[in-house]
């Protein structure tokens, strides 16, 4: 039953087309939600903030067989430099927001909470992100959520039409597997409505329910 929960939310959220932010408290079950996303979806483009975070996804997509050739990637970093297909500097904020207004399809944050390390104005800056898109652009958000304070969380997820967080559930006893709580904190849309359940995570880094298998 849980299975049937967290996958209705995911097909509700692509459905409408929905702006998600995915908080999440241990990066294993984001890459699971990210390699699920990514299944099958053309006309994507991945926004990353640091060269880490663009050598961290190059190295997830071969260990997890995420499949990113359908994917264009926008980085921006500290020297413009890079191998990803879009690169802009810090500094050129203005050009990103520039480029972003031309997308179409989805837009996938990866985070990392990378941002709020380079600028104060990391909400900010996400906030004239968002604002540039064109308003048929999907988007999903990941980042770190212990990177933030209450507040802050607050903040970002105003900017969103769904908030989740995903979280280890520690109350949990099993035979050496991983309890994931899957939490919708904000929703505007009806038919998601904020609440939990639960979900677990395959070798094959697939969501599945918990009392599956």
């Amino acid at each position: 039953m849980a299975n049937l929960v967290v996958s209705q939310m995911i097909r509700d959220i692509e459905k409408y087309g929905c702006r998600t932010v995915i908080f999440y408290e241990n990066i294993y079950p984001a890459i699971a939600f990210f390699k699920k996303i990514m299944e099958g979806r053309e006309n994507v483009n991945l926004l990353l903030f640091s060269n880490n975070s663009y050598r961290q996804l190059k190295l997830l997509s071969k260990l997890s067989d995420i499949d990113l050739s359908a994917a264009k990637t926008i980085l921006i970093n500290r020297d413009g430099r890079g191998d990803a297909d879009v690169i802009f500097r810090y500094d050129q904020v203005e050009d990103l927001y520039s480029h972003v207004s031309e997308l179409s399809g989805t837009l996938v944050v990866l985070g990392r909470s990378h941002l709020k390390i380079v600028s104060d104005e990391y909400i900010a800056i996400l906030f004239d992100i968002l604002e540039s898109l064109n308003n048929g652009t999907q988007v999903y958000a990941f980042t770190n959520y212990r990177s933030y304070t209450e507040r802050e969380v607050a903040m970002i997820s105003s900017l969103f039409d769904v908030a989740i967080v995903l979280k280890k559930q520690e109350e949990y006893f099993g035979f050496g597997e991983e309890i994931y709580e899957f939490h919708i904190i904000q929703s505007i849309i009806p038919e998601i409505k904020p609440g939990m359940d639960y979900f677990k995570v395959s070798e094959e880094m697939k969501v599945i329910g918990r009392h599956n298998g």
